[in-house]
């Protein structure tokens, strides 16, 4: 797997393809205004040793526990631990997540309710990232790795070594006509070389922006996402996969 760069999101590659231009019928009512929560709830992150780590991650009566691996882009490609899927490592740059709200929305929604186990170098941001995430009201159990990925290497606990970016996806089957506040489905296929585990950010109006991540899925599984519109309009959808 691997991230891609639009925004402010430190990404790696975009595989955009832009399907068709949607045109909407009928008048549509206002959004309304966002509400935003400013309370800070605090939860323990849970340190755990190398061993501990791979403990959790080698064995499934523990149940399912994420990796997510904090540290820059260039340190992701470049090499990180190793486990199998549905466990296998995602990657969320701290510094992106310390400056991007939506990225870390993102982060929090994707993984609501499960067990993740943070881990960078050596253990000190996967530290910092634990704080955030509890401060900002994770709903979940986080653990910090101690001794990050130099540790686990140390141990002799398999890594992996560079990173193939997702082939551009297939261009998303859907209505190219519809009306306002009424679903339509959209379909769309992605391939991954190294036969990593993917997601889908679809971008509905056309801005270069991601509004919805999907869930990671196989790669080469077509998934559908179902999507409405509040306003008239002439929409560029595009989809890209990481």
């Amino acid at each position: 797997m691997r991230r891609h760069k639009m925004g402010r999101s430190l990404i790696k590659h975009l595989s955009f393809a832009v399907i068709f231009m949607l045109l909407m019928t009928l008048s549509g009512s206002s959004n309304g205004d966002e509400i935003l929560d400013d309370n800070c709830t605090t939860k323990d992150v849970i340190d755990i040793t190398v061993e501990e780590a791979w403990e959790l991650l080698s064995n499934i009566s523990n149940g399912v526990q994420i990796p997510v691996d904090v540290r820059t882009d260039e340190e992701w490609r470049s090499e990180r631990i190793n486990t199998s899927y549905p466990e296998y490592p995602r990657h969320y740059n701290l510094y992106d997540l310390q400056e991007n709200e939506t990225l870390l929305q993102d982060l929090l929604s994707t993984y609501n309710g499960m067990e993740i186990i943070l881990y960078c170098k050596s253990g000190g941001r996967s530290a910092i990232a634990g704080n955030l995430l509890s401060c900002s009201g994770f709903n979940g159990t986080i653990y910090n790795m101690l001794g990050g990925i130099t540790e686990w290497k140390n141990k002799g606990f398999p890594t992996k070594v560079g990173n193939t970016p997702p082939n551009q996806p297939d261009h998303p089957i859907g209505s190219t006509t519809g009306k306002v506040n009424t679903l339509l489905n959209y379909s769309c296929l992605g391939n991954d070389p190294d036969d990593d585990v993917v997601r889908y950010g679809w971008d509905w109006d056309g801005d270069n922006k991601v509004d919805e991540w999907t869930d990671y899925h196989p790669s080469k599984t077509t998934i559908t996402v179902p999507h409405l519109w509040t306003s008239a309009g002439i929409y560029n959808i595009k989809v890209m996969v990481e």
